[in-house]
């Protein structure tokens, strides 16, 4: 008996990844008329490819009769095999579309397109734009004029194209847009998306069949002089510069993910960046910005702005318009910088916060309670949100909605031992994860809020590392009189359950004067700083001291930073920022930065 050998080359599935084939033809009609030959040739070469491995039992064996045919077709001799997926070929083609005289191939899940395909395609009169060994979706680049017909498209693509200000490294992690028929794809590192007064420009890896639905989109949103074909490298280096020199990727980082910064090796310390000015109210959102960092203070009915491009020296306004407590600023995609404001109202600012005009948000002060001020605002997924005293609402199609939040994680009411402080939920996007903090924390998970952890009292801020641990702080916990918890910070590492931090890791703090105050300090915020974090507290009681403390070892361990000289204050906000520190805003007008380097170098970037 004869013995069969076969000789296994490498293919398809065991080497596998996503795979696209660009190529240019001469006319329109020609990358047409080659996209429907392979339309076919596809089709027959899989078919016949699959009965060739029922019948043997082995695949995959030499070229197909129907893979020869199409070659001589064209001059050219197929020479080697071209297969793709992993349960046979039929029904899981190459995707294929046309844009201009481009024609487009993708697939998923292959070994390539081969050494066939391409010199078919050549012998064809086509240049070859990729050459079918890049891996992953093209990527498209669009651009149009934008005018006052467009107000509405441009609103709707900035709105999604605010998801790549959280990168998570892939598309397929994004809100999927109504607009588009399947799935996206593609590394978001390719994202890009500028607007700039005369034209909204944007890049993104798109699957051959969503090129057809973002043209409709884009055509039937009033874009003229409309210019669409697969992107350049050059392309997303000239929009990536737009977008830096526009300051389109400026990101409030109120959020507190754990963007790692590389700093100075030096010893972490708190450094006094601006000392007590009266005049100066105690900020509570702070915004950083390529150019520097913009603050706001506030009190009932009105708002300052402080600015400072080199931590030397300041600018204080009153903000003219609107009359309103502006709070929980979000920078947006395109640079405008959005803010709530009293009796359930949004506003927006094109001029990083001197000016602010209303923005219509329909539904939204139903959704929150009447006369609820709107404290924080985030955008997730593609979608705003909001928080209020009155609870959560998200933007859902032009309209606000009410998302109800677990009973366990809601504060209804504040204690009646806390005379002073703000109310909760409180809004963070942290890890691609939206999460509500109450008396507890909830997360959403797509389609409501679950609860991810109920200790039963007030959580007022969460970071997570640069290791995966979610990190929770907030007020201590009261039964009647007597305490319960003091100090509470909470752990949970990547893959594990929360736990609280035991106490004798805090490192007891004091007063100035050398009291220890246990009993009244509260955490208003813990802040993810690359590979350390920041716990800032404040004594509630007394309102003129702080303390500041620093964790190396993802939250295990803390130790206390001595306040600074001429700080005595009660802090009000923290957050890092984007250059190896964290800064933290008091009473007053104060100032400090958590870093190894100092004030830091504070040229615009």
């Amino acid at each position: 008996m004869a013995t069969e050998v076969y000789v296994w080359d490498s293919y398809s599935c065991n080497n596998s990844s996503d795979y696209r084939l660009v190529a240019e033809f001469a006319t329109p009609a020609k990358a047409e008329a080659m996209r429907a030959e392979l339309t076919k040739f596809f089709k027959a070469h899989a078919k016949e490819q699959d009965k060739r491995s029922d019948e043997t039992g082995v695949e995959p064996g030499g070229p197909t009769n129907a893979a020869r045919a199409f070659g001589k077709k064209h001059g050219h001799e197929w020479r080697k095999f071209l297969v793709w997926g992993d349960e046979g070929l039929t029904g899981a083609e190459p995707r294929s579309t046309t844009l201009d005289r481009m024609l487009v191939l993708y697939h998923g899940y292959c070994g390539g397109f081969g050494d066939d395909l391409p010199k078919v395609l050549t012998k064809a009169g086509a240049k070859l734009v990729t050459k079918g060994d890049e891996r992953g979706p093209p990527t498209l680049y669009a651009s149009f004029e934008t005018s006052d017909a467009t107000k509405k498209l441009v609103a709707r693509l900035t709105s999604f194209f605010a998801q790549r200000l959280a990168p998570t490294g892939t598309l397929s992690d994004w809100e999927h847009p109504s607009w588009l028929p399947t799935e996206l794809e593609g590394d978001d590192a390719n994202v890009a998306f500028v607007v700039d007064g005369e034209r909204c420009t944007f890049t993104m890896p798109l699957l051959p069949e969503n090129i057809a639905p973002l043209r409709k989109l884009l055509e039937r949103g009033a874009a003229k002089k409309l210019e669409l074909r697969i992107a350049t490298k050059d392309d997303l280096r000239a929009l990536r510069a737009a977008e830096k020199k526009a300051g389109a990727r400026a990101r409030l980082v109120l959020e507190q993910t754990a963007a790692a910064t590389t700093g100075p090796t030096g010893k972490l310390a708190l450094h006094t960046l601006f000392a007590l000015n009266r005049k100066v109210n105690g900020a509570e959102d702070v915004v950083v910005t390529p150019r520097g960092v913009v603050a706001f203070a506030g009190e009932e009915g009105k708002t300052q702005r402080l600015a400072t491009t080199d931590m030397k020296t300041r600018a204080m306004t009153w903000i003219a318009s609107p009359k309103s407590w502006l709070q929980g600023v979000l920078v947006e995609a395109d640079g405008t910088w959005l803010a709530g404001g009293e009796e359930g109202k949004l506003y927006a600012s094109t001029d990083e916060g001197k000016s602010w005009k209303e923005r219509k948000a329909p539904g939204l002060a139903t959704a929150l309670g009447s006369g609820h001020r709107v404290w924080c605002v985030v955008r997730f997924e593609g979608a705003l949100w909001a928080a209020s005293k009155g609870g959560v609402a998200r933007e859902v199609d032009g309209k606000w909605k009410r998302v109800d939040v677990p009973a366990s994680v809601r504060t209804e009411k504040k204690p009646a031992w806390l005379e002073h402080g703000r109310f909760l939920p409180t809004l963070v996007v942290a890890g691609g994860v939206l999460y509500a903090l109450g008396t507890g924390v909830a997360r959403w998970d797509g389609k409501k809020m679950v609860v991810e952890h109920a200790p039963g009292h007030d959580i007022r801020s969460l970071a997570l590392t640069d290791k995966g641990t979610l990190v929770a702080a907030g007020d201590r916990k009261m039964a009647g009189q007597k305490m319960v918890i003091a100090r509470p910070v909470w752990r949970k590492p990547r893959g594990g359950t929360w736990s609280l931090v035991p106490a004798s890791a805090l490192d007891h703090a004091e007063l100035p004067e050398g009291e220890e105050r246990e009993e009244s300090e509260e955490f208003i915020a813990v802040v993810a700083a690359g590979n350390y974090l920041v716990l800032v507290a404040r004594w509630e009681l007394f309102f003129t001291q702080h303390a500041v403390r620093i964790s190396t070892d993802d939250g295990v361990t803390w130790k206390r930073q001595k306040p600074s000289t001429g700080t005595s204050t009660r802090t009000t906000a923290a957050v890092a920022d984007g250059r190896g520190g964290v800064l933290i805003a008091g009473q007053e007008g104060l100032l400090l930065r958590v870093s190894r380097d100092g004030a830091g170098k504070w040229t615009a970037k």
